[in-house]
């Protein structure tokens, strides 16, 4: 098809163009003018008068056509058919090479491009014919009058442009591809063969060019069977030419513009690809080799010349039990007796086919095949290529024919030959007995059939031999692997130890079934590989190793060595085992086998969680030892540096390994290190074999530090951090409700890293702070302000670290922490008692971890860690507390107001402040003046609010009412002006130097501009 924007517009050009109709051989070519005043004129769209199809000019139509004609004459699908090659493989295996370099020399001219001269004359001569007389006077003196006839003489320049690059492409063609001092005639045997090959393949393309493009695209399933149709038109071509005659079946039969029309259709569907001196070796090698598995193992050079030169006899019987019989095989047959005798096994098709359970589509797809295969095996009997039994049964070699196509074509239902010998009333063994002998050969399965062989032997041998070469260079690739593994099996170089059947096997996949074999191969180095590294690395961390996961990390991947999982579970686990044997100081030891056998579903899930669990703790470990050189390590012992500086005990060592963690310095994080996602990067690099060393670089370069769970909450907690002198203040308590909420707003809003904010942003600031006090509340009238377990966290200096902890973690009704939102103090501890649990650090939470304790004797060697581990767990276990009824009793609600408090309050009482310090009297109009809004909302905001303002304001009513601040109305704008001066002037370390810093006030407007998130300390809030 041709792209609109290709097609020849007259509105478009602005001198004369010539154009030519796109489909590849039609000789209409047309003078193409501009419109008139660049709108004037019919057939703005030029189209051709034969095909009805809009033109296209000629410049851009050369390239296309030179394109399609490469394509079609240098296409890989030139090679020899594979049945040609087989037969020449078989019968003249001396004979090979000379053949397939005269057929590569032939295919040019087979293919059609001898005419490619005459076209391109043509075409210049129709091209100067349809020029004006004073055109071509122009064009033939070179005369150049400004830029006119430009375009004309652009289309004969791309003319001869292109056609000289397609000769000098041939020629590099030839040079490249012909083996020109090793070219000669073909052997007389090679002839026979040729002209064998022909005859019986004029049949299916006389077919198949009597139906023409339209019948042949609706029978072709898709795009790429239509062109296999084309490509043994072509090979017939060269056979032709190979026979020293002209390629009639080209010339008269289907013309060469067809075909190079149609080549430039599969080549825009990206079916064509250029033939390369690399691909005729190989092939050549390929063939090579088929030809020493068909002398050792085809059942042809296993018959005598002389039954080779039997015929089949004329008179054939056929009985009521369609039993056929030959009663004398001699040379004297007749066309007649082979007619019936293929008619015959028709008819027994016919019928098997509809017995046969499948789609229309699929039945119509194996009747098509079956009748091609059957006539192939017609003319093979006729070539007396094999002696067929005298008693052979006609349904029998139908069956087996039905039987031939299933297995070689994937699009079909699988039936076994069991089922088939059902169906067609036959002995279950007369189907295979079949297929070996007459067809095996010409259409081996399309899957290699696994089940038929063992590969427990070939799996350790060839996985010996790989691991030894990974073993001394690791960073072979798997290609090269692949290369070196099928070199020495091409050159009969195999393991000692591989018996006869081994290598039987190994050949036929690497000759029959090359794809296969590349793709099970390349999956076994895989395997051998990912065991190879991960053994390494679990011996680093000292960590069991098992399969399990190994194969869900491969199946992943896409690599299965083409088996279920069961199956491929199986054979890693022999190879594992077998490599073990002979490596018993490489590998590490790994689960028992009976006992990851014998385990259920729902046991393996438990048991994989507990694997993820050890070997995070242990990576972990290992990082903790190995990093900055150890520097974490302080006289033996692991410790928390923060808890170290606070005086800490309880809460450092190495007991507590589930409550360390690690905490980025810089401001780069590109990934986290806790225990679960350590586990998830090891599976995902467990393929590499400095994976360890990789993340250490990794998080040294990262900074990251070793700190307690507790501590790493409080490095991020920068709303504590910012809000923590009001969080804490001793007198919090003493104010009111609506006190508290007036005071948050007054520190959200002078607080020069939340005051730019948006509301949305600021009123998400003032949750988080409310939660804080009402969490530091609750444990301070519970617990005394400190955790009750270990004594050494407090709210003062602590509170994001307290979480609630349940007594019984898989009975949790509420998540604790959603609660602050939505309750009060007194309705968060009513409903957190009924839960069963209390508040303690983060650091004893973690220690009463049970799912942790269960495996410390997996993650840890010395025994007496995991009885201090094990002594801490059980003073936490009794020191800890529920919450009771007296508890609840204990708490209040400091935090429940009776009135919503918005940011009018803080403005209005302000407003009276400021005017009584200068001596004014406070009424609604000098309030209005002073804030500047009208006095009508002055007015009505006193009267709405007068039952909560009484508290503060004292309203002296008359004519007009004037407002004073009461004793506490005084002491509430006091705290007020105290805190917005204390949060206006309040500065960090970081923001002393900072640019941004502009009196008392930060500017940024960018996260990255501020010196605190560039440090690491992410803001929990956005600008």
């Amino acid at each position: 098809m041709i792209k609109k924007e290709n097609q020849a517009n007259r509105k478009i050009i602005k001198e004369d163009r010539i154009a030519i109709c796109p489909h590849i051989g039609c000789d209409h070519l047309e003078r193409i003018k501009p419109l008139k005043f660049g709108f004037l004129g019919f057939r703005k769209y030029p189209t051709c008068s034969k095909h009805k199809i809009p033109l296209i000019f000629i410049d851009e139509f050369i390239g296309d056509f030179f394109q399609a004609v490469t394509a079609c004459l240098f296409d890989k699908s030139s090679l020899p058919p594979e049945d040609l090659i087989k037969m020449i493989t078989i019968k003249a295996p001396n004979d090979l090479n000379s053949f397939l370099n005269g057929w590569i020399y032939a295919n040019p001219i087979g293919r059609g491009a001898q005419i490619i001269s005459i076209y391109i004359d043509d075409l210049t001569k129709g091209y100067i014919k349809i020029l004006s007389r004073k055109q071509r006077k122009r064009l033939n003196n070179n005369q150049v009058s400004g830029n006119r006839y430009y375009m004309l003489r652009l289309g004969l320049k791309k003319i001869a442009e292109k056609y000289t690059i397609f000769l000098q492409k041939l020629r590099e063609y030839s040079e490249v591809l012909n083996d020109m001092r090793n070219l000669k005639p073909q052997s007389d045997k090679v002839r026979d063969l040729l002209k064998i090959w022909l005859k019986e393949d004029m049949k299916e393309i006389n077919e198949i060019i009597d139906k023409g493009d339209n019948e042949l695209l609706l029978e072709a399933e898709t795009l790429s069977v239509f062109k296999k149709n084309y490509d043994k038109i072509l090979h017939a071509g060269t056979c032709a030419v190979l026979l020293g005659k002209s390629p009639t079946i080209i010339l008269k039969g289907i013309s060469s513009f067809e075909l190079f029309r149609v080549y430039n259709e599969f080549l825009n569907a990206g079916l064509c690809k250029e033939l390369t001196r690399e691909d005729i070796s190989l092939y050549l090698r390929k063939s090579e080799e088929s030809s020493k598995f068909y002398n050792k193992n085809d059942m042809f050079s296993q018959i005598d010349d002389k039954e080779k030169n039997i015929d089949i006899k004329e008179d054939m019987i056929i009985n009521k039990n369609d039993n056929l019989k030959i009663d004398e095989i001699n040379k004297n047959s007749s066309e007649s007796g082979i007619r019936k005798f293929r008619q015959n096994i028709k008819e027994q098709l016919k019928k098997l086919v509809r017995l046969i359970e499948a789609t229309n589509e699929q039945k119509e797809i194996l009747w098509r095949k079956s009748l091609k295969r059957l006539d192939e095996f017609v003319s093979r009997v006729k070539r007396n290529e094999f002696l067929l039994h005298r008693n052979k049964k006609a349904k029998v070699v139908a069956a087996t024919i039905i039987y031939s196509v299933i297995v070689s074509y994937e699009g079909l239902k699988n039936i076994s030959q069991e089922d088939l010998a059902e169906i067609a009333e036959l002995g279950h063994t007369s189907i295979g007995e079949t297929y070996l002998k007459y067809f095996k050969s010409y259409y081996p399965r399309a899957k290699f059939p696994f089940y038929s062989y063992s590969f427990k032997r070939i799996n350790k041998e060839i996985s010996l031999l790989i691991f030894n070469i990974i073993k001394a260079s690791t960073e072979i690739k798997t290609t090269e692997l692949l290369i070196i593994l099928k070199n020495n099996f091409m050159n009969e170089r195999f393991p000692e130890k591989l018996d006869e059947s081994d290598i039987y096997v190994l050949k036929r996949m690497l000759n029959l079934y090359e794809d296969t074999f590349n793709k099970y191969f390349s999956d076994l180095i895989e395997v051998v590989k990912l065991l190879y590294f991960s053994a390494t690395n679990h011996k680093l961390i000292e960590a069991t190793i098992v399969i399990y996961p190994l194969v869900e990390y491969l199946e992943k991947l896409g690599i299965n060595l083409l088996q279920k999982t069961l199956t491929f579970y199986k054979y890693i686990r022999e190879i594992y085992d077998f490599l073990a044997e002979k490596y018993k100081d490489f590998f590490p030891e790994r689960l028992s086998r009976a006992f990851e056998e014998k385990m259920t579903e729902e046991q393996y899930r438990k048991y994989k969680n507990e694997y993820r669990q050890v070997v995070g703790y242990k990576l972990k470990l290992y990082l903790i030892k190995n990093m900055y050189n150890g520097e974490f390590i302080n006289n033996g012992k692991i410790e928390c540096s923060e808890c170290k500086k606070e005086g800490f005990r309880v809460n450092t060592g190495i007991s507590r390994l589930n409550a360390l963690t690690f905490h980025h310095l810089s401001g780069k994080k590109n990934e986290i290190f806790t225990t679960s996602r350590l586990y998830d990067i090891f599976t995902k690099k467990q393929g590499k074999i400095n994976f360890l060393e990789e993340i250490m670089k990794q998080m040294e370069a990262e900074k990251v530090i070793l700190i307690c769970r507790a501590h790493h909450m409080m490095f991020h907690d920068l709303y504590f951090r910012y809000f923590k002198y009001f969080i804490t203040w001793e007198k919090l308590f003493s104010l009111s409700a609506e006190e508290i909420y007036i005071l948050i707003r007054v520190i959200v809003n002078n607080f020069r890293l939340t005051m730019n904010l948006s509301k949305r942003r600021k009123r998400v600031i003032r949750q988080r702070i409310k939660n804080r006090i009402k969490k530091k509340y609750i444990i301070d009238r519970i617990y005394e302000g400190v955790c009750q377990t270990c004594g050494e966290f407090n709210t003062k200096h602590h509170i994001r670290v307290f979480d609630f902890c349940h007594l019984d973690p898989e009975i949790k009704n509420v998540e604790a922490r959603t609660l602050f939102d939505s309750y009060s103090c007194s309705e968060i501890v009513k409903i957190l008692k009924n839960d069963i649990g209390g508040f303690i650090c983060t650091n004893c939470h973690s220690v009463l971890d049970m799912e942790y304790i269960k495996v410390i004797d997996k993650i840890f060697d010395n025994e007496k860690i995991c009885e201090e581990t094990r002594k801490d767990y059980l003073r936490v276990k009794k020191n800890f507390s529920l919450i009771s009824d007296e508890m609840v009793k204990m708490i209040g609600n400091p935090l429940k107001k009776d009135v919503v408090i918005r940011g009018s309050y803080i403005k209005y009482l302000g407003a009276i402040y400021k005017l009584s310090k200068k001596g004014s009297v406070a009424t609604n109009k000098t309030i209005s003046n002073l804030l500047n809004i009208k006095y009508a909302g002055v007015k009505t905001f006193f009267l709405r609010r007068r039952e909560f303002l009484e508290q503060y304001v004292n309203f002296d009513f008359g004519r007009p009412t004037q407002y004073s601040l009461n004793t506490r109305g005084i002491k509430l704008v006091s705290l007020i002006n105290y805190f917005r001066n204390y949060y206006c002037s309040l500065e960090f370390d970081e923001c002393e130097n900072c640019i941004f810093n502009k009196r008392f006030k930060c500017i940024a407007t960018q996260p990255n501009q501020c010196p605190i998130i560039v440090n690491g300390n992410n803001l929990p809030f956005q600008f």
